[in-house]
């Protein structure tokens, strides 16, 4: 409880001190870099997933093909 009251203490200090705007810039900043993060997760994964998506069919078409070949009673 004694930490508690220490830590409260000492960041009423830091935020008259001017410790309030360098934490809001902090979280300001850990805003711009989780938008940048999103975006470029946008942007690799959804060619992916596209070109995923696109040649999956021909990949089952092509598995389906050699599944029945392995499978038939005469090869």
């Amino acid at each position: 409880m004694l930490r508690w009251f220490r830590a409260r203490k000492l960041a009423l200090k830091t935020a008259r001190k001017g410790g309030l705007e360098s934490r809001r810039k902090t979280r300001r900043s850990r805003g711009a870099v989780m938008v940048e993060y999103a975006l470029l997760l946008v942007a690799v994964g959804v060619p992916t997933v596209a070109g995923l998506t696109a040649g999956g069919a021909t990949m089952f078409k092509n598995y389906r093909a050699a599944r029945n070949h392995m499978l038939s009673a005469f090869p």
